[in-house]
């Protein structure tokens, strides 16, 4: 049993879940545009009846904004099946020249590249987008804005593939995801499992903590108490926390089951390993389970710089059978 937890805790981060998604929303076509900026533009209810009519992906230079430079903003209206909010959905924008910021019915999502003053292009990095469903309306239309930020060249949604998917995962027996517990700073005791929490505020996971208001690199804690049932007999209990960004040391009541990558206390040197690609996949030991009983699952994490957090899904427990029964179908 042993060998088995240190095999799984070590490798099993490092198979990347399959990216098998299926399109359910074609978004190429025209967006609403105009150059400026103003954060109301990311509103819902904001009314851009007077805007321009824009393709995308294609260059706005080729489209009536010749060698324009800076600030522009898109905004698209559409409406989802029910079923479809029963998924992991993704937002996929291409390749946008040069640094993003996405909002889905007035609410941030995510960020790619830096705004000025500390500017930072990403043109090279195809904009992939995780969209928690409770962002999304079920009974009327959803409004995608995408602020844009062009310092040189071409600019815009150029290129690439613009539209609304979902994704296949692991059938989870738990799912997890939802609000967690979260605080900034690091202290060892909020690994306990009998740690009082009640004053920590609370974050949606997945998601990057960014779209939550922290604009904040370093270490934070999230924490978790779940239920579990004792109908899973001999079955080997998976831990799946999606993936973080950039590095994390998971407990479970207390024990620390898997961790991904060295902290800067321990030598971390910027550079060694993408970590944030990484999916995490843990073994939950059958001694450390409380049966039928609230069980405690924290996790610290450490954002080197950009997003950080739980940023990606799925978030929950599964076991080793139906993992591998996924790997198998989609390796």
């Amino acid at each position: 049993m042993r060998v088995f937890s240190i095999l799984f805790i070590v490798l099993f981060p490092f198979i990347l879940m399959a990216d098998e998604m299926k399109q359910i929303l074609n978004l190429n076509g025209y967006w609403r545009f105009r150059t400026g900026d103003d954060k109301a533009y990311a509103g819902p209810a904001y009314n851009d009846a007077h805007w321009v009519q824009i393709r995308v992906p294609g260059r706005w230079e080729d489209q009536g904004y010749p060698e324009y430079d800076g600030y522009a903003w898109y905004r698209y209206s559409f409406k989802l099946l029910p079923m479809n909010l029963n998924n992991y959905l993704y937002l996929k924008l291409g390749y946008i020249d040069d640094v993003d910021a996405v909002y889905v019915n007035g609410q941030f999502l995510k960020h790619t590249g830096q705004f000025p003053p500390g500017y930072q292009s990403a043109y090279t990095e195809e904009r992939v987008y995780m969209i928690p469903t409770e962002m999304l309306y079920r009974d009327k239309e959803n409004v995608l804005a995408v602020r844009v930020y062009d310092n040189e060249g071409e600019g815009g949604i150029v290129r690439g593939t613009v539209g609304l998917f979902v994704k296949s995962t692991v059938r989870l027996k738990i799912n997890l995801s939802g609000l967690w517990k979260f605080v900034q700073g690091d202290d060892a005791a909020f690994s306990e499992s009998g740690f009082d929490d009640s004053e920590w505020s609370k974050i949606r996971v997945p998601g990057v903590w960014e779209s939550e208001g922290i604009d904040y690199n370093g270490y934070a804690w999230y924490r978790k108490k779940v239920n579990i049932r004792n109908i899973y007999g001999d079955e080997k209990l998976i831990l799946m926390l999606g993936k973080i960004d950039d590095m994390d040391e998971t407990y479970f009541n207390g024990v620390r089951i898997g961790r991904m990558a060295r902290f800067p206390d321990e030598g971390y040197t910027d550079g060694f390993f993408n970590y944030y690609r990484s999916d995490r996949y843990y073994y939950i030991p059958a001694h450390l389970i409380k049966w039928n009983e609230k069980n405690s699952i924290a996790v610290r994490v450490y954002d080197v710089t950009g997003d950080g957090g739980i940023y990606d899904g799925p978030v929950g427990i599964t076991t080793q059978k139906e993992l591998m029964e996924f790997f198998e179908k989609y390796r």
